[in-house]
């Protein structure tokens, strides 16, 4: 829903560009509101914020994760049958201080959030990573961890500037990964 804001803001003139994390946007991208001036890509790993444990490992029996992504909780709970993965929203310091501060989520205390190892960084926040999840223990979600810009095709000024910006090797990797999402018919979420 956040996206179609931003997507009809663009359209009525509101706003001259939109910037999104790749991660959350739908495979299927208006013509009219092409994705350009991708960025370098950041680290794109998933990652434990843990309360106390040290590890996914140490986690104690019944541990309660919080998640957005779906994703993200089936392949915990691939790793760690055991544990209670619930429903967490908010930006990532919302996320953080939930934890922290041990506010309830679906009834339940936190002992850890999964989130993307990108979006902490980019806040200057790496430093509260708990553990990186390789990519061999939870894929990433296709094009995670890259930025992009969105404007009207018609601003072709500012199109032709603002795509000069784009890093040509993270553009290959997110072409070729939102290229099999959508061919799977996949989402956000998938």
């Amino acid at each position: 829903m956040f996206v179609k804001e931003l997507d009809a803001a663009l359209m009525d003139g509101r706003s001259d560009m939109s910037v999104h994390s790749l991660k959350d946007m739908p495979a299927q991208i208006p013509e009219e509101l092409p994705l350009i001036g991708f960025s370098k890509r950041e680290d794109p790993r998933d990652v434990l914020i843990l309360k106390k444990a040290e590890s996914l490992d140490e986690l104690p029996y019944r541990a309660v994760i919080g998640t957005g992504s779906k994703r993200r909780a089936y392949q915990i709970s691939a790793m760690r049958p055991d544990l209670k993965i619930v429903s967490i929203r908010g930006n990532v310091d919302t996320r953080i201080r939930k934890l922290k501060e041990g506010q309830l989520c679906e009834g339940e205390i936190l002992d850890g959030i999964v989130i993307a190892a990108a979006g902490i960084k980019r806040i200057g926040r790496a430093d509260e990573i708990t553990q990186y999840l390789s990519c061999d223990e939870m894929i990433p979600a296709p094009a995670q961890g890259t930025l992009a810009l969105e404007l009207k095709a018609d601003n072709l000024d500012l199109l032709e500037k603002l795509n000069a910006l784009s890093d040509e090797a993270a553009q290959e990797s997110v072409d070729a990964e939102r290229g099999f999402l959508k061919q799977i018919g996949g989402n956000c979420h998938l």
